[in-house]
């Protein structure tokens, strides 16, 4: 009987571990990055998966907001000036 209630009771910690741990995850908010990649195209990666693509930058980021709404999007600098170049990030509103 003791090895029974003692099992079960590892089984409700594992389970309880779990749902926490998909819990945090679901609500963590990490940033959509869209940048250009080599052919023209404009891709939109979070934590380094692509969830959307576009032939324009604001058609990536309308798509990218439209599977991830509550995550915040951030697009690569579009020109290069002498402050800065395309490894700079804006806020996309």
């Amino acid at each position: 009987m003791a090895r029974v209630v003692a099992y079960s009771c590892f089984q409700n910690h594992l389970a309880v571990s779990f749902l926490r741990n998909r819990r945090l995850k679901e609500m963590s908010m990490s940033n959509i990055y869209v940048e250009r990649k080599g052919d023209g195209a404009y891709t939109a990666t979070q934590n380094h998966q692509v969830i959307a693509t576009g032939d324009t930058q604001a058609e990536a980021i309308e798509r990218a907001r439209r599977r991830r709404p509550d995550d915040p999007v951030l697009a690569e600098r579009v020109r290069d000036t002498e402050v800065g170049a395309r490894d700079k990030w804006r806020r996309a509103y």
